[in-house]
């Protein structure tokens, strides 16, 4: 059993990164957590949806997050 299967995190290993439709609903669900926790809201790591062992409530994981730049690439950056 992989880390990522153990801790039920997706697999991006073989994963460029999401292209068209995919990478702007992703980032858009990005953007929606951010703006929650922002607001004083729960947050809910878009990459696990928060069923990682490893995020709660207002902390995301470093394996998420490397999770989620690989799933957006360069759009990663952006506000």
């Amino acid at each position: 059993m992989s880390i990522n299967e153990l801790l039920n995190l997706p697999d991006v290993s073989d994963q460029q990164g999401l292209q068209g439709e995919e990478l702007d609903n992703f980032k858009e669900k990005c953007n929606k957590v951010e703006r929650i926790f922002s607001r004083g809201g729960i947050y809910v790591c878009p990459v696990c949806d928060g069923e990682s062992q490893m995020c709660d409530d207002d902390y995301q994981s470093l394996e998420c997050e490397y999770l989620e730049r690989a799933m957006l690439g360069d759009r990663y950056y952006e506000n």
